[in-house]
């Protein structure tokens, strides 16, 4: 299994707006570590057997993968992840050195006297600065599994075309 966390294995367009997101995530004062930017197939599988059953995975076609516990984290499979081309990246932000991985809270930074914000208040804050850089937040999407953690830039292709062969490839769809 291969997994990554340098920004040097995303695509050029994807890194630059990774790198001008941690940039102005610095200037607001906060703190965020790259979690995954690469991941091959037998990772994703791994991460997709996360709270998934035995017969789950069967009827997902993925009978080599052994069930895993703990919550669904992902809706892709191996080949349906824009991590395997280069262009998504996972990351947490941090309070006192902490990943705060969870989202408890109102959004509403309401109470000087708490951890100067919620972590819903955190995440909206650190998917907004995404968004002005270019990059789709998961923690945005409606109807299916939001991933509060996920960003991703593809310029415009699907999966599919990614399957097709197309790649992002110094600024300009290749």
């Amino acid at each position: 299994m291969l997994t990554s966390r340098k920004l040097d294995d995303l695509a050029t367009p994807a890194k630059i707006r990774a790198l001008k997101f941690l940039a102005e995530l610095r200037l607001a004062g906060i703190d965020f570590i790259v979690t995954c930017t690469r991941r091959d197939a037998d990772a994703q599988n791994a991460l997709y057997a996360k709270g998934r059953t035995r017969e789950h995975l069967d009827a997902a076609g993925l009978t080599h993968v052994q069930p895993a516990p703990g919550p669904i984290v992902t809706n892709a499979k191996g080949g349906d992840s824009y991590h395997q081309y280069d262009c998504a990246f996972d990351g947490v932000p941090l309070r006192h050195g902490k990943p705060v991985w969870g989202t408890a809270g109102d959004g509403i930074d309401d109470d000087p006297a708490d951890d100067a914000t919620d972590d819903l208040e955190l995440w909206q804050r650190v998917g907004a600065i995404a968004e002005a850089c270019g990059l789709e937040w998961a923690g945005r999407w409606k109807g299916r599994l939001r991933e509060m953690a996920h960003f991703q830039y593809t310029g415009g292709l699907t999966l599919a075309n990614f399957r097709a062969g197309q790649r992002l490839q110094n600024g300009a769809v290749a």
